[in-house]
This record gives structure tokens, sequence and C-alpha cells, in this order.
């Protein structure tokens, strides 16, 4: 039978019913999916929401400790400023070792934050200022008194850095203060959202469960108000640890730590985030500072019996680093509200600034204890009604009374003269009244009272005791019964030393230990030129006078002999010194330094005697004076003696040979020509050279005469360029004349002039290298003629320029530039142009920069006259030696100077010898390598190389080993032979040189064995 409508109506109906049902749970199961997920988001958020405002309550708290530590650091200092205990400074030290901690942790909590970075740097610049102030305060207290530790506070440097800071911390606070602000607010939001949208998904998951949802309505506000409030209190328990200025360690019921504040880390060396879950004793390890055994952990106990519990006093903690700090701590449980223990927190500090402080009161007591006892001065205390309160042992000995006796009694009864005790009463209640005491702090001289009713003189200073309350006071006195008799009895003897002391003839002061002159006698003030002050601070010695040393440097305070004596109580004797009296004269005088001593063997002061060695002084000088102008003439003397035998030897040498030629060149025309040529330059090259001699002697002894005569410039110059051409053309230079177009007319001794502008020639051809310029050029300056003689040589060094004139001085003697000459011609040139009323002036602008000789000289006046002299002439006679013959050889003759050369090697071949010629060191080494001679006879002063160098170099060859060196030189002093023999020569000789004695030489040296 087919269903009926109504069935198929169920049916439909059940299946939409159905349908519905499927739909409703698919609703309620998207419905839950969406309410977990809106539920896990929300949690998600509260829990963010409440840990940024945990951070920010940490902050708050980070500044708030930061400015309670600025403000114990102050505390600290201005308690010490005020009483000087340095038992106040405890807070300071305590604040200054951890305000710095406190500011790196704030920086690590506002690491993500810029606007707080930004204001890191200057909370740190405030809190170093403000500390360095407070440091400041300290060392003036220490060092100056408490007045001076008052400056800075009267100056309101402190309160400014003090504002300052405050002014820092408000900013962050404030800017913290919003950021909490902002996020109480977010995570209030956060919290309605979450509560919004549970009730929303409850009212639609109730259409479809109704009792899971609401159910789960009520879940999920309850794990809200649970998770804010979990939140907020471990919000709080952060913040209280970080606020906390002592380390704080939490632990759970089995002992392990689950948190640490910063001061924890830094005691025990552990970071909180490695310290956490670790038993409590592997980080909070303790042992007894005696005997080094472990202590039990105190959190045990409280974990065990619930009980607070503390430490000994003798509690040493040992860091992760080894480093130990004596602590103080306690341990309580941390209870549940139903009383059941969930953990334990414990607390300590370090307390080494403590014990410390501890030790040195206790130390700082017994030192005084023991003081108080051994003091040899009386010590007294009495209290503000004048009643004695202590009374030392040195006091009983003086006074003759008994301490157990005295105490508690008035001290005007005891030991003040009945005389003094109205006044004594009278002061002591003025004090009290008005604060004003005169005897206070003050040392004076009073009578005192003995047992026996004797009174004697005592030295007194009376001190105020800073401590609180009442005022007490402390008197210090010394029996000067002794001292006031020795003082009388020195008072004595000082008179008649005085007497003595003014009478004596020697110089003599004293000063005190700081070097002020206390005394002095009529000599000294006669020395000084003045009265000094004694016992004046200015009147130091060498403070007050100036002083300087023997080679005239000023003599400072600093390094005066006196100081040393002060000093090292080491007499100091014959120091010498010259003084600057107030007239500017100076006389130099001998000081001898004593130390004065105390009886104990202190220095108290000097005593100096000195004497006036001025007029010594002077005759030493000039005794000095005179020993070295005789030193340098004797020196002077024996260099001109060497350079005279050297200058006559060069010309006499090719003259002996030039005869030994004419001896043996019988027939021979053109060799007896050319010998007789060499020693007529040769003589005349002696001539000139006894002339010069011989001038210098006239000259010097005011011998010589002029004969004026009316004559022309141009035909002196011309003359002396005639004297001068043979050297300038045979060194190859140019010479250059330039002279006025009109003639130029003096009233002079013609020859004499022609020998000044000859011997300036003939300097400038010496001196200068081969192919150099010369010039010479005259000109009419107003009344004078300035005639210049200007070469491109070797120059004159600035310090020769002012000794360029000066007798027997030449430039350059070295070897290499020898140039020949007595070193006189300059010397010559300048007395005869000054005979003439002129001058003469050289000019070089240095070594290598060639040189000018400037002469000037008066031009012929309408009135002149003619001054006859006389001419000398001198001959010299030539001494020689017969001729031998010799057996042929080889030989290298080498000198520069070429007729010497020359003439040598002419006779040599006339004597059956192979010879060759070189004339400077360079050719004489080139020669001896090419043709390999048998002997070298080898001058020593040759340009380029010199001789030693020479030998030297031929030596080193092979080929020269064998080779026989003779040197032939005008130097013949032992230690020229020594220095020939050192450089490689078989023998020396001297020049003129005896042909005889030279083949006798040479053959000595060739049948040696090699």
């Amino acid at each position: 039978m087919p269903p009926t409508d109504t069935a198929k109506n169920r049916d439909a109906k059940s299946r939409r019913s159905f349908l519905w049902l499927l739909a409703g749970a698919g609703l309620a199961v998207a419905l839950l999916v969406v309410d977990v997920v809106l539920t896990l988001r929300n949690t998600w958020q509260l829990n963010e929401d409440a840990s940024w405002v945990a951070r920010t309550h940490e902050i708050m708290a980070s500044l708030e400790s930061v400015l309670s530590l600025a403000k114990d650091a102050e505390l600290g200092a201005w308690g010490f400023a005020i009483t000087g205990n340095s038992s106040f400074l405890e807070p300071h030290t305590r604040a200054t070792a951890t305000i710095h901690q406190k500011v790196v942790a704030l920086e690590r909590l506002t690491g993500d934050n810029p606007d707080m970075q930004a204001h890191m740097p200057e909370l740190r610049k405030r809190i170093a200022s403000r500390l360095r102030i407070l440091d400041e305060v300290i060392a003036l207290r220490k060092g100056q008194g408490v007045e001076a530790s008052f400056q800075p506070i009267v100056s309101g440097r402190g309160k400014q850095e003090m504002d300052a800071l405050r002014a820092v911390v408000a900013e962050m606070m404030e800017h913290e203060q919003t950021l909490l602000s902002d996020r109480s607010r977010t995570s209030r939001r956060t919290y309605g959202f979450a509560l919004f949208t549970g009730f929303l998904s409850g009212i639609c998951a109730l259409a479809a469960v109704s009792a899971f949802s609401v159910l789960l309505w009520w879940h999920l506000a309850a794990r809200s108000q649970a998770t804010a409030a979990l939140a907020e209190q471990a919000e709080r328990l952060r913040t209280t640890l970080a606020s906390i200025g002592d380390a704080v360690i939490t632990t759970d019921t089995a002992g392990r730590i689950t948190n640490m504040n910063a001061v924890a880390e830094s005691l025990t060396g552990w970071l909180s985030d490695y310290a956490e879950g670790e038993p409590l004793d592997s980080v909070f390890r303790i042992v007894d500072e005696e005997t080094r055994q472990p202590i039990p952990n105190p959190a045990t106990r409280a974990l065990t019996e619930g009980v607070i519990v503390g430490l000994s006093s003798h509690a040493i903690l040992i860091a992760k680093d080894g480093t130990e700090r004596p602590i103080d701590d306690s341990a309580a449980p941390i209870r549940y509200q139903q009383g059941e223990i969930a953990g334990c927190v414990l607390v300590f500090r370090d307390v080494t600034e403590q014990r410390r402080a501890v030790r040195v009161l206790q130390e700082s007591e017994a030192r005084k204890a023991a003081m108080f006892e051994a003091a040899l001065d009386c010590i007294i205390s009495i209290d503000h009604e004048g009643t004695i309160i202590e009374f030392n042992a040195a006091a009983e000995r003086t006074f003759g009374q008994r301490r157990e006796d005295v105490l508690g009694r008035e001290l005007a009864e005891v030991i003040i003269p009945l005389a003094y005790r109205k006044a004594h009463r009278k002061g002591l209640a003025r004090y009290l009244t008005t604060g004003e005491g005169p005897v206070l702090n003050q040392r004076l001289e009073l009578s005192a009272l003995r047992a026996d009713g004797t009174e004697f003189p005592v030295e007194l200073s009376v001190t105020r005791i800073p401590v609180g309350g009442p005022p007490q006071f402390t008197a210090y006195l010394r029996d000067i019964t002794k001292r006031k008799r020795a003082v009388a009895e020195l008072r004595e003897s000082e008179q008649r030393f005085r007497a003595l002391f003014d009478l004596g003839p020697v110089a003599i002061f004293s000063c005190d230990r700081e070097g002020v002159i206390q005394n002095y006698n009529r000599r000294a003030a006669e020395l000084w030129g003045r009265e000094p002050k004694c016992g004046d601070i200015s009147e130091k010695y060498c403070g007050s006078l100036k002083l300087y040393h023997p080679d005239g440097r000023l003599l400072p305070h600093s390094e005066s002999p006196i100081l040393e004596v002060l000093r090292t109580g080491v007499p100091v004797s014959d120091a010498e010194v010259f003084i600057e009296r107030p007239d500017g004269s100076r006389i130099s005088v001998i000081e001898t330094f004593s130390p004065l001593e105390t009886e104990l063997g202190e220095i108290s002061g000097a005593i100096t005697a000195f004497y006036d060695i001025t007029e010594r002084k002077r005759l030493e000088n000039e005794l000095r004076r005179v020993a070295a102008e005789l030193s340098d003439a004797d020196h002077r003397k024996d260099e001109f003696l060497a350079m005279l035998a050297h200058e006559l030897r060069n010309p006499l040498a090719p003259i002996r040979n030039a005869v030994q030629i004419v001896k043996l060149a019988k027939g021979d025309e053109a060799a007896v020509q050319s010998a007789a040529e060499t020693m007529d330059r040769q003589v005349a090259q002696m001539v000139r050279l006894v002339d010069d001699l011989l001038d210098v002697s006239r000259i010097s002894r005011g011998k010589i005469e002029l004969r004026r005569e009316r004559v022309e410039l141009a035909s002196i110059i011309q003359q002396a360029i005639e004297t001068s051409r043979p050297m300038i053309d045979d060194a190859g230079h140019e010479l250059t004349v330039s002279l006025p177009s009109q003639p130029i007319y003096l009233v002079a001794d013609g020859v004499r002039l022609a020998q000044v502008f000859s011997n300036l020639l003939n300097n400038s051809s010496k001196y200068s290298e081969p192919s150099g310029r010369i010039t010479l050029s005259a000109e009419r300056q107003g009344s004078d003629v300035v005639v210049s003689v200007q070469d491109t040589g070797v120059g004159i060094p600035a310090d020769m320029l002012p000794k360029i004139f000066e007798m027997f001085t030449q430039i350059d003697r070295s070897l290499e530039r020898s140039q020949g000459g007595l070193g006189i011609g300059l010397s010559l040139v300048k007395d005869l142009v000054q005979m003439h009323g002129g001058s003469v002036e050289a000019l070089s602008e240095g070594s290598g920069r060639g040189s000018t000789f400037v002469v000037r000289l008066p031009l012929m006046s309408d009135e002149w006259r003619v001054v006859r002299g006389e001419k000398e002439e001198s001959n010299l006679a030539a001494h020689h030696s017969p001729l031998t013959t010799s057996p042929a050889r080889r030989i290298l003759v080498v000198d520069d100077n070429r007729d010497s050369a020359e003439t040598l090697a002419m006779l040599l071949k006339i004597t059956g010898n192979e010879t060759q010629l070189a004339h400077d060191g360079l050719q004489a080494l080139e020669a001896a390598a090419e043709f390999r001679p048998e002997v070298v006879l080898l001058d020593i002063g040759l340009p380029k190389l010199n001789g030693y160098e020479v030998a030297r170099k031929i030596r080193e060859q092979p080929w020269g080993e064998s080779m026989v060196l003779v040197a032939l030189t005008g130097w013949g002093q032992d230690e020229d032979r020594q220095k020939s023999k050192d450089a490689g020569f078989n023998g020396h000789m001297v020049k003129p040189v005896d042909y005889a004695a030279l083949m006798k030489l040479l053959a000595e040296l060739l049948s040696m064995p090699a």
C-alpha cells in the first residue's frame, strides 16, 4: 500500500530535521572552531599585553631605583662632609658600586625603545657629574676640612646636577608612563574584545548547544580573569625584585632557582637565564670566614621547617669566578594563601665595606687608647660643666694626681691656680652661651698647679671633641719648665755668639728648614749690598738674591746647594756662585753649607759661610787667557814651521834635480837649458816665500816704509797680472779684467800695491779648480776706488770668514787640496792695504760657492807726499850631493809639482832608468797598472787621491804586492813617517831628495828578499 501524504510529510520533515540537525551540528562545530580560534588569539594578545605592561613597570622601578641610589650617595657624602666619620660613606660607596649596574640593566630593558635609548647618554652624564661632585666633596673633606668641603654645596653645583638628574629621570618616567597608559588601554581593549567575542560565540553556540556554550563562556571569562591576575602578579613580582637594593633569589620547593635579580647576578657571577633550574647550592656557595668549612644553606631549613633563617656574621659567598665577599643574608618560605609552602626567597647583601669600616673603627679606637696612655704630653678631657672625664698617665706624673681621684672633679679645683679659676669658669660659660672660645685651638703658655701646691709653666692647647649632645673638650698640656730655663740660657749664649758673629771677617748667614734667612752678620750685608729682612718668606736664599752658576747661567732656587744640605743633612764645601747685588754689579764667592740639627738629630736649618773671590777669579781668568794665547801661539808656531819646511822643500827638490842634470848632461844644450829654467822658476818661488816672510816681519816690527808716489791704478794691476800670469795659465783659469775708461791715480807705493793684487790673484788661482774663472774689476766710488777679485773656487766657510786675514790661516790644508803657500799672503795684503789708508774685505756664500776680495783705497788728494823706503834682497844657495849611478830599473815618478817630477825623471833617465810620470793620485794608479814599475817614487800631497791612499790601493792588487814604494814628500815628522809605513811604503824620504841617498835606498830595498 503506498504511503500516505502524512507519512511522506513526516519523512520529509524527518529528513529536513536531519538536514537541519546536520546543518545545526555543522554550524555548532563551525562556531566551536571559530570560538577556539578567537579564544587562542585573545589569550595570546592578553599575555603579550601583560608582558609589555610588566616591562614598563620594571623600567619605571629601575628609574626610581637609580634616583634613590643617587640620593643615597648624596646622603653618604654629605654625612661624611659634616661629621668626618668614614662610616657615613657606606651608603655612598654602596650606591656608587650599584648605580652603574642599574643603568646597564635599564639600558638592556629599553633596548627596543629609541626614545628611551636617546635619554641614556644624558642619564649617564648626569649620574657621572653628580658622583664627581660628591667625590670632590669627600676629597675636600679629607684633604682640607669641613669648610672646604662645603664649597660645592654653597656654589649650588650639586643642586643643579641633582635637579638635572631628576629632570632626565622625570622625562624618562613620563615617557614610560605614557607607554603604560597606552599599553593599559590596549590591554583593556583586548580584554573587552575577548569578552565580546566570547559572549557572541557563546550566544551562537547556545543556539546549537546552549549548556555547552554557557559553560564555555564562563570558562573563558574565568580564564581571562586568571590570566590578567597572573600577569599582574608576575609584573608585581618582577618590579619588586628589580627594585630591591639587596640580592634576591627565589626557589621552588625542591630548592631549584626560579628567579634572580640583577644584584644577585652581580654577586654570584651567574646570569639569571643560566641559573634558573640549577640547585641553589650550586649557585649560592657559602663558607665560614674563619674555618673555611661550608655553611648549611639557610634556604634548606626555611623550606623544611617553614621558618625565617639568618646567616652567621662570618659567612663568605664564593662567586662563580672565585671572588669572595662577606655577606649578610636571610631566607624565608614562600606560602600559598592556604599556608602551603610554594618555595623559598633568599635575600642577601655584600657587607665588605661594613666589615672593613668596623675593623677600621676598632683599630682606630685601639690606636687612640694606646696613644692616649703612651703620650708624653698631658691629655685631660672635661665635659660642658668643666668636670674631668679623662686623665692620662702623663697627667698623673706631671700633676702628682691619681686618675681615680680626679675623675668627676672640677678641672679648676685640680690643676688651675686660684688666680685663674674665675677666668676659666667665665670663659667656659661664655662659650656655652655664645659659642665663642678665644682659647680654643690656640697654643698658650699658662701656669698650672701640682698636687703639692707648686706652680709651674705649661704649654696648653684646647680643642672641642666632635660628639653629639653637650660639648666636650680635650686639653693637651706640656711642662715647659726645662724649656724656659733652656731659652734663657740660649738667649745669653746667643748674645755672646752675636758679638763674635758680627765681628768675623767671613760673611755668614743662617736659614730655617725652608731656606728662609733668619740671621746674618755685617760682612754678609756688605757683600750682598743690602740688609736682608730676617724671617720674611720672600728672603729665601736664591729667592731674594739673583745667583748665577760659574758659567753665567741663572741659578734657580730649586738648584741651590743649600736645599740639598737641608734635605740630606750632608755639608757642601767650596760651592762657587756669582751674586748680583742691587746696583747690578756681580761678585764671585765661595760658599760652605753646614746643616743645623736639633737634639733629636732632625735638620732645623743651615748655616752658610762665604767669602769674596772676585779679585782672585779675575787674576785666574787673566792667567787662563794668557795661557790660552800662549798655547795658541805655540800651536800656530808649530803649524807654521811645519808648513814652512814643506813649502821650502817643494822648490828645493826640482832645484837639486836640475843641478844633477846640469852635471850629467854634458853637451846636451836642451837639457841644461831646461834645468836652468826650472831652477829659475823654483828660486823665484823661494824668493817670493822669503820676501813674504820678511815683509810680514818688517810690518809686525814697524820697520817697513812705503815709497809713495803718484801712480796709475791700471799700470799697477797690469804689473800684478804679469806676476801671477804663469800660475793662472798653468791652471788653465780664465781671467777677466774690467777697469774704468778714465785713468785713476793714487798716492801709493806701486810695488806694494802690485804685490797686494798679485797675492789676491795667486790666492784665487790656488783655490780654484782647473779651468775656473777669475774676475778682476775696479770702479770709482766717491773719494775711493774699489778693486774686487772674484773667483769660482772652493769658497770660504762662514766660520773662517772672520779669521781669513789672520797670520798662517789657510782654508783647506788637506793633502788632496795642497796648494802651497805659508798662509801669510792674505795677512800681508791686509797690512799693506791698511798702511795705504784702505781696507780689505772677504766675501763668500760658503764652501764651493767661490769668494770675492774687495780692496778699498783712497784716491789721490791735492796734498800728498812720498815716503821713500828701502828694498831688501835675499839670496839662497843651493846644496847638492854628488851623483851616483845605479842599475837600470823601471821607475814611476808621481808628483803634482811638474818641475819636480820631470827633473827627477830626467835625472833617472840620464842614469839609465826607464821612467814614467803621473801628476795626481788617479793617474798614479792607472800608470802603475799599465807600466808595472819596479819602483814607485810617490809624493804624498797629491790632488784627487793622496799618496797614502794610492799606496794602499796598489798593495791591494796582486801585481802591487812586490813593488817598492818610496814616499818623496815635504813632510818629514815622525808621525808622517809612521803614516807612510802604515800605508804600505817601503821607504820615506824628505824633499829635496839627495840622488845618491835615493839610489842607495833603492839598492837596499830591491836587494831584499821578497
